[in-house]
């Protein structure tokens, strides 16, 4: 036993020399690395003082900057060998501590021109996850900032301290006696003597060169067959699609969706949930060609989508600033590209706007031989997938305001717009109402007329239809469709009788001429809606009656009678 003891003993005092020799050794370790860190930062600072900015020429590496190794690798991982011109021009001036204000087109790798002089810093301050947030990036979309966070990784994987992406809501508190508008004020209030980099300053337009841009006319309802059409003839292409809201990106993703393309196609707009949103950008920008994607704004600003052939513009941009962000998703980092334009006849005001930007834009013609018209196919999609419709009507409604409120006044006239052609292009057989132009005193279509009960002949039409009185034409009833606020009942009194008939002494024929008396001229009345008044005041409606020798006997009574003769002769 004693034995056993001192084995024991003389075994956990061997472990504990050894661990002591250990943390021992990852403590001489450490400071050894430390002592490294040191001596590499205390180099790299030497060199500030020697490095000159304007010594670096355009045939230069990155070694021509004073970086850290941890940086290089990064760099060398990434395939990031030579600096583009933004990143050339600015680098030197940021690592040095300098406030810097860069301008460069679309594409040409500003991104890395803000995160490596962000690394350098941290790790010559010898930042660690002890210190905190020493760093923060604010983006504009979602989108971008998990692009930054990507490429942040990926660069500086071999520093020592780590990134964060943080996505959500934000609220924002800005107190100042002079609030400030432009950029030019915002830069003179924060920086402090900046630097101006201008990568195209001198250059002859304000979108890459290798970008090929053009634009047609057409009009607003034959906007959907040129967008199927277009996808139609570029099957193999990659093509990216904007449109003004969110609601159109909605409905023509889920449309094009069910009517299959053959192509791989989907949306990205802002009321996308956060995981749908990165989830379809990875899968898009995973695609190599046979692609298209509809989408709002929220993808124009930053994003870099791998392989991009063109850049469709459905819908007018509301500024030139937006043009030259949506274009500048293709034709980046000196790869060609190619860029079209929808306008309709009274937003070519709009080309003028370009061409005082520099933006050379050059005015096609469409082949009517390889148009295709798809508005049948979305009319027969809203049957088996109703919600297709409703997807329609709120973007028809979102996409009037958003031209209504738009700044461009000499550009968008919603007034210039036939909304009753361009509901039939979406695929409703009713217009819907635009409530809030009618406030505006604006009328563009013969539905929100009848809206006003100024159709006297609709209104006929629809007393006969509702009265079971034949039509004169042909028989064909042109509200069979259910309209788009069918589902919306009348607002309910606080007080309501339950059953109005208590001795059945109303007739079915009473209720019909009080309905139709009590019916407001400004919305059409379909047969369910019809149907569903009746119910209110009748209440249960649609009993089958037995009529013999004049006589009328509820079928319910002749079978109870039957029961109880049945029940007689068995006994």
């Amino acid at each position: 036993m004693q034995i056993f003891l001192t084995t024991v003993k003389n075994e956990s005092i061997i472990k504990y020399r050894l661990n002591f020799i250990e943390m021992t050794t990852a403590k001489n370790h450490k400071l050894s690395k430390n002592r490294q860190t040191l001596d590499e930062i205390d180099g790299v600072v030497k060199l500030y003082k020697k490095f000159d900015p304007h010594t670096v020429s355009p045939d230069d590496s990155f070694s021509a900057f004073p970086l850290s190794q941890n940086t290089m690798k990064g760099l060398e991982d990434a395939n990031f060998t030579k600096p583009t011109d933004i990143q050339r021009l600015s680098l030197g001036h940021s690592i040095l501590g300098k406030d810097v204000v860069g301008g460069a087109k679309t594409g040409s790798g500003k991104t890395l021109a803000l995160i490596l002089p962000l690394l350098e810093s941290l790790w010559r301050n010898r930042w660690t996850k002890m210190d905190g947030v020493g760093a923060l990036i604010i983006t504009p979309t979602r989108e971008l900032a998990y692009q930054i966070y990507k490429v942040l990784n990926n660069v500086g994987k071999y520093h020592e301290f780590s990134v964060a992406l943080l996505i959500g809501e934000r609220q924002t508190l800005l107190f100042s006696a002079t609030q400030t508008r432009r950029t030019e004020d915002l830069v003179r209030v924060s920086l402090r003597d900046p630097v101006f980099v201008a990568a195209h300053e001198h250059s002859d337009s304000a979108t890459p060169d290798q970008l090929v841009q053009s634009y047609f006319v057409c009009m607003e309802e034959e906007k959907l067959n040129m967008l199927w059409s277009f996808l139609k003839n570029n099957r193999t292409k990659k093509t990216l699609v904007f449109v003004t809201c969110c609601k159109q990106a909605r409905f023509i993703t889920e449309t094009f969706t069910h009517l299959r393309p053959g192509l791989y196609f989907t949306g990205l707009w802002g009321d996308l949930k956060q995981s749908k949103r990165i989830e379809r950008f990875n899968k898009f920008n995973a695609v190599d060609g046979g692609a298209a994607m509809v989408c709002t704004d929220v993808a124009s600003r930053g994003l870099d989508f791998r392989g991009m052939d063109w850049v469709l513009q459905m819908d007018c941009p509301s500024t030139v600033d937006d043009y030259i962000h949506r274009v500048g998703r293709t034709a980046r980092m000196n790869r060609k590209g190619e860029a079209m334009l929808m306008l309709t006849p009274s937003q070519e005001h709009f080309v003028a706007l370009l061409k005082q930007r520099n933006v050379p834009v050059t005015k096609v013609t469409v082949d009517s031989n390889k148009v295709f018209d798809v508005r049948n196919k979305i009319t027969n999609l809203m049957v088996p997938f109703p919600s297709v419709k409703q997807f329609a009507q709120q973007s028809l409604i979102a996409y009037a305001k958003a031209l209504y409120f738009s700044e461009l006044k000499e550009v968008f006239d919603v007034q210039s717009i036939d909304f009753d052609a361009l509901s039939r292009s979406y695929g409703l057989v009713v217009t819907p109402r635009i409530r809030f132009l009618r406030k505006k005193g604006i009328m563009t279509t013969k539905a929100v007329e009848f809206e006003k009960g100024t159709s006297p002949e609709m209104a006929a039409k629809t007393e006969e239809i509702l009265l079971g009185k034949p039509s004169g034409s042909g028989g064909k009833n042109p509200f069979d469709i259910q309209c788009q606020n069918e589902e919306e009942e009348e607002e309910e009194p606080f007080l309501k009788v339950s059953r109005r008939d208590v001795f059945n002494s109303i007739t079915e024929v009473d209720v019909k001429e009080e309905i139709l008396s009590r019916i407001s001229s400004k919305k059409p009345i379909s047969k369910t809606m019809m149907a569903r008044k009746m119910i209110k005041r009748m209440g249960v409606v649609g009993k089958r009656k037995r009529f013999e020798n004049e006589r009328e006997s509820d079928e319910e009574e002749d079978t109870e009678q039957q029961q109880k003769k049945g029940d007689a002769i068995c006994c």
